[in-house]
């Protein structure tokens, strides 16, 4: 198959993990709320939620970007630019594991949260 045919299964697709995590992101803040959790549970949850939104616009930038300008290569390493993009989103992984552990010690439920990460992981 082209790939054009399946970008909209691929776009489904990553909508589709966004609602995932979006959706068990509430879940552990209505959990906390009805447990009367920590506070700090509560602003663990937002760091993650607003860090998962921070990765996600700056690859959507970084995406059109990408789109809009020219391929070339670097001339000092030949490679295609892409390591700053990639220090980037491992870096964007590491922040989210981070806060997601801290929060997963505090909340339990939010190891649900491991499944929508998994498919970032992977990807």
């Amino acid at each position: 198959m082209p790939h054009r045919t399946l970008a909209p299964v691929f776009a489904g697709l990553r909508a589709g993990l966004h609602a995932l995590f979006g959706g068990l992101l509430a879940l552990v803040v209505v959990r906390v709320l009805l447990t009367d959790g920590p506070v700090l549970a509560l602003v663990l949850a937002g760091l993650l939620g607003l860090t998962y939104l921070a990765g996600l616009v700056l690859a959507r930038s970084a995406a059109r970007r990408a789109a809009g300008a020219p391929v070339t290569a670097s001339p000092a390493t030949g490679r295609r630019g892409t390591a700053r993009s990639s220090r980037a989103g491992v870096a964007w992984l590491a922040a989210l594991t981070v806060v997601w552990a801290a929060l997963v010690w505090l909340v339990p439920e939010a190891a649900y949260l491991v499944f929508p990460l998994f498919f970032l992981y992977l990807h």
